[in-house]
Order: C-alpha cells, then structure tokens, then sequence
C-alpha cells in the first residue's frame, strides 16, 4: 500500500505515508486509465458543508488530500477528463460541483450493483458488503464518523487508513461486476444509470426557486377548508340516526383541541375525522367493511352516502395541511434559499423516486398548477417544462404491435375513442355519450380506463370498481376489449408467461433492464395464489414502466451533454424530472429556442426505443413550474 499524503506536512510523520504535493499529484495522473475516487465531508449537504479529505487512486497508489488546507482545483483538468470509480458518485460529485469540478464519465460500483441486484430483497448495496462479496476483504468503517466532528484537527493515521480503504478496491469490483453485466446483456442499461447519475445530481444540486408567501397563502387555504369541512361532516353525523352514537350530550370544548383549536365552539361529535382507527368504527356502524379509509376504497361509496363524500375532500385538505403546509418551508436551504429534493435513482421498475427524511418528495408535489407554480425561476430566467406525450401508452403499442393502438398514434388519432368505438360498437361521433350503465361517464372514459388499467393487470373487479359498475358489466367488457386488441392480449400474456417461467422480466431494447422477483418459485405449485397475482401483473407493466423510465434518463442524458458541450452551463440548468417530464430553468432571450432543441433531444432518445411509432413530446414556458 503506497500512500502519498498532501498536507501540513509540519504537523505528520509517519512510516505509512510519505509527504507529496498536488503538482506531483496531478503528474503521477496525467496518463492514467481511471482514478478510483472518495470523499469525506464535514456533513450531507454540499451547500453548507464541505469536502475534508480527497481520496485518489490508481494502481498501487493512493493520494491522500487534506481539502481544508490544500486546494484542489488544480485537479480540475484531471477529474473532468478521466473515468472516475466510485461507490455512490452522486453525493461526492456534487461536494466537487461546490468547488467548481464538474465530472463527465463515471462508474459508480453502487448503482451497477443495483442494476444487478434489482428486485431482490435484503441485498447488501453498500461498499463495505461489496468489498467483502467480490474482493473477500473487511473494510472497517467505523472511523466514518469521525470526520464530521474534526473541529480543525489533524486527520489521524487511522483516519488517513481509512480513506484509503474506500478507494482500492474500486476497480476490481467494477472488473467483477462487468463480467456478470455482460453475461445479463445490459451493458446499454448500466450505461445509461451512470451518465443519467450525474444529471439527477445537478438536479439535485441546483434546487427550486420557492415562493414562500403565496405557499403559505395555500397553506392557509387548506387550513381553513379542513375546518369547513369538519364543520360539515360533523353535521352530517347528527343527520345520520345510525351515527348517534358518535353525537355527545354535551360538549366537551377542548376534547379535541390537536384539530379544533380555531373553532369558537366545542365540538359535540366524537370522531376525529384525520384517525383511520376511528373512521374505521364509523364505517362499520354505516354498515360497510373497507380494507383502507384510503379514497380508492371508499370512491365506489360516495354516491350512496355524502359523509364519505365529503370526508374524500376533507381527506385531501388534511393532506395539503400536514404534508403541503407550513412545514414544508423546513426545506428552503438556508444557503441558496432553493428547494433541494435528493434522488433514490433505480426502483424496480427503474423509476426515479424523490425524497427523504431530509428533503421532500417533488414527485407528490400536488399537480395544480397552484401549488407547482409556488417554484419560480431566478430573475432573468424562464421555466422550459417538456414531457413525452402518452409515453406508456406509446410504449404498449410498441411493444404489442396491436394496429388498433399503432394505426391510432401513426394516423395521429384519439386512442381513447377509437378503442371505445371498437369496443362499445358505437360511431366515433358518440364515444363521448354517457349510457346509463357507466354511471356518469362516458364509452370513452370506460376505454381510457380499461387502456391504462390492463397494462396493470387490471381484473374485471377492480375494473367494476373504478368505474362503479357491475362486475357482470365489468366483464363484459375486458372481454369485448381483448376481442379488438388481439396482439395485445398476446403481448400481454407473453409477458405473463415469461415471468413466471422464469423468474424476472425485461424491459425492451436497448437497455434490457431485468426485475427479478424474489417471491418466484421454479415450481409454481410452491407458490401462493398472491405471489403468482403479483409477479403476472409485474411482468406485464415493467416491461413499459421500465423502457419509459429509461426513455427520461436518456433524455436527461442527452439534454446535460447538449448543455455542456455548448458551454451553456450558466444559460440552463435541470431543475426537475417527475416521470416523463424534465424541466429546465433557461435565461430569458434562449428560451424559445431551448424549448425546441430540448424537446428534440426527447424525441431523439424515445426514438432510441419506440421505432415504429412518432414520438411527441409537448412544452411549455412560463415564469413557474407548471405540470
């Protein structure tokens, strides 16, 4: 182990290392093939705290950088130009970003064991696990700590260890990896999480602009609403003769101050409308034995009785309130005075998922447009949102080469109508006429529904309660449906069979991803009921969720190499992405003709998947972020 430090070299001697400079440093790198790379940091957020000690290795030698006395900009060329490893890239990239180092090309040993792993359960991601699995080596990380509590002292030998041990076994697990990613064929797919890491970090890194007085302005609203709403369930409950129970004889006026405390009288109702464990009584007085208070449960009940209803907008108010009210504002950084969110970059699907204890959840940001419009552009600067248009149902004709759906997106026709005219045997010009037996909605919501619902397995009950109609009714038409989708059917029961005989699915090409299902038995008889529901409908929708999830990582791919080859890193920035839309915060006189070179290169990167079918996408422009 050949340790080369870079210090106060006053205040270090030690047989383990020897002294070094940064100018030997960036000699001893010049000509390397890789750099295998870490950091250790004073804490987790790159806006408030920073790098401590840089690690850098290759070969037989590692550099070890005090970053709090020594400079390490210099490193600039060198890092930018070189393939960088390393386990979780994204947390020390954006610690480099804060002082001006922006890399390029990665290997991040964490995400390609993600890819590998993905769908398993009570798998080890971790460096320490992954140096043990593939190099049969104990890494101690108990010194991790220590660094975020050094309040200016000298790094310890043990500590100097330490970052070394992160860095020198990089390469041979990425060189153990490569062989089982190769054997998979997914190479395109781990490509494509590595080049798309680096844009989720500058997501990541440049937050939101966050219009603090009109959030709390909703927030406010919805306060008030909870209140009205509460007002009025309660006076539904004293209509209810099988509610009395729940009426009090007298009132009680601070029994339920945690929710009431606005009101100028106590309350006579004993229910606690935000409990699940009291509604549920309430619900079983009213006669009805639900799963969840959730609204899915309870939709198929709010024309039969108007408490539940109401309690569905009460439910969303209360939301708005706990989740989307004051609270929120704990997020706005105090350094940039911008929302930051964090990213968990490979779901089984592939999907994105957003948020932490630390950061909020963009992607259940509310959609009205009044809630998303509270994140603005900086001054001078404009909002250029782009999404692909109907990318899962484009995929799904795709993937069936059904010619109901291609001829439809080929011809640029309604697909919802066309299907509901094939299916309800109706003319075109009627499909927007509400029968009777669809309660309320028309042939063309019922085949909207159906055409979104089956890629998910979507069983003629949960059909009869989406659309509240008859399970007879239900039937009749999954089955009238399948009869005009033929190839779809066969598609979809292709997928059905694949998974369950062998274990996984994939998504298209070129990226392949592979889900595996941990609950798959090769005999299926040693299989329950619910594991095999599961892994059928699974192996139906990832092959879709999966190809658009990585359809919007290409883009997000394509869109940071356009920005940084056109050296137009402080004229755009990627604010946002929520499932197939990116957002772009872009300067004011570029606008308009960053909306067509972004929405091109969406385009460009579904076309990589889709080949048969147009691929659109629609933009907008505004002051706001818009849905």
């Amino acid at each position: 182990m050949n340790i080369k430090f870079i210090g106060n070299t006053e205040l270090y001697e030690s047989s383990l290392y020897e002294h070094s400079t940064i100018e030997q440093c960036i000699q001893y790198f010049k000509d390397a093939e890789y750099i295998a790379l870490d950091t250790e940091t004073e804490g987790m957020d790159c806006h408030i705290k920073k790098i401590v000690m840089l690690q850098l290795n290759y070969k037989d030698v590692t550099y070890v950088i005090d970053t709090r006395v020594v400079s390490i900009l210099p490193l600039k060329e060198i890092l930018e130009s070189k393939l960088i490893l390393g386990q979780n890239l994204k947390f020390d990239y954006k610690f480099l970003k804060a002082v001006g180092i922006t890399l390029s090309n990665i290997y991040d040993t964490f995400l390609a064991e993600c890819c590998l792993t993905n769908g398993l359960e009570n798998r080890e991601l971790g460096l320490a696990a992954l140096a043990k699995n593939y190099c049969g080596i104990t890494l101690d990380k108990s010194t991790r700590n220590q660094f975020t509590e050094l309040d200016g002292q000298p790094f310890t030998e043990k500590q100097i260890v330490y970052g070394v041990g992160d860095v020198t076994c990089l390469l041979e697990i990425k060189n153990k990896q490569e062989i089982k990613i190769k054997e998979l064929d997914t190479i395109e797919w781990v490509q494509n999480e590595m080049e798309v890491c680096l844009a989720l970090a500058d997501i990541e890194y440049n937050g939101m602009g966050f219009n603090k007085e009109a959030w709390l302005e909703l927030a406010a609203k919805a306060t008030l609403n909870v209140h009205t709403y509460t007002e009025e369930l309660d006076e539904l409950v004293r209509q209810e003769p099988k509610l009395n129970k729940f009426v009090a004889k007298s009132i009680q006026g601070n029994l339920f101050a945690e929710e009431d405390t606005s009101f100028k009288h106590g309350r006579d109702i004993n229910i606690k409308w935000s409990s699940p464990i009291q509604m549920d009584k309430v619900f079983k007085v009213l006669g009805l034995e639900l799963d969840s208070t959730g609204e899915r449960f309870l939709s198929k009940y709010q024309n039969q009785y108007p408490l539940i209803k109401k309690f569905i907008d009460y439910k969303k108010q209360a939301k708005l309130v706990t989740t989307y009210g004051k609270d929120f504002l704990k997020y706005i950084n105090p350094v940039t005075q911008r929302i930051h969110t964090s990213f968990w970059q490979v779901l089984t699907t592939t999907r994105i998922s957003s948020g932490d204890k630390h950061s909020p959840n963009m992607q259940n940001i509310p959609s009205k447009n009044e809630y998303r419009n509270c994140f603005t552009c900086r001054p001078g600067f404009k909002m250029v949102s782009c999404d692909f248009s109907g990318q899962e149902l484009k995929l799904t004709a795709f993937g069936s080469d059904e010619p109901l759906w291609v001829d439809a997106f080929i011809k640029g026709e309604d697909l919802h109508s066309n299907v509901a005219s094939m299916v309800f045997k109706v003319p075109l010009e009627n499909v927007r006429d509400k029968p009777d037996f669809l309660r309320g909605k028309s042939y063309r919501d019922a085949a909207k529904t159906v055409n979104f619902g089956l890629i998910y397995g979507m069983s003629k009950y949960k059909l009869a309660d989406t659309l509240s109609i008859s399970i007879e009714d239900a039937d009749s038409i999954i089955k009238n449906y399948f009869k005009a989708t033929v190839k779809l059917n066969n598609f979809l029961g292709w997928c059905r069979k694949y998974g369950m005989k062998n274990g996984y699915i994939r998504s298209f090409a070129p990226y392949k991803v592979i889900r595996y299902f941990p609950e798959w038995k090769a005999n299926r008889e040693e299989m329950d009921f619910k594991s095999i529901g599961s892994i059928e409908r699974a192996s139906m929708n990832t092959p879709i969720q999966a190809s658009g999830s990585q359809m919007t990582k290409r883009a997000l791919v394509l869109i940071r190499k356009y920005i940084f080859d056109n050296n137009l890193q402080d004229k755009v920035f990627i604010v946002m992405t929520v499932h197939d839309q990116i957002d772009c915060e872009v300067i004011e006189d570029l606008a308009e003709e960053w909306s067509i070179i972004q929405k091109n290169l969406m385009i460009q990167a579904g076309s990589e998947i889709v080949t048969t079918i147009p691929i659109t996408s629609d933009i907008t422009i505004s002051d706001f972020w818009s849905k």
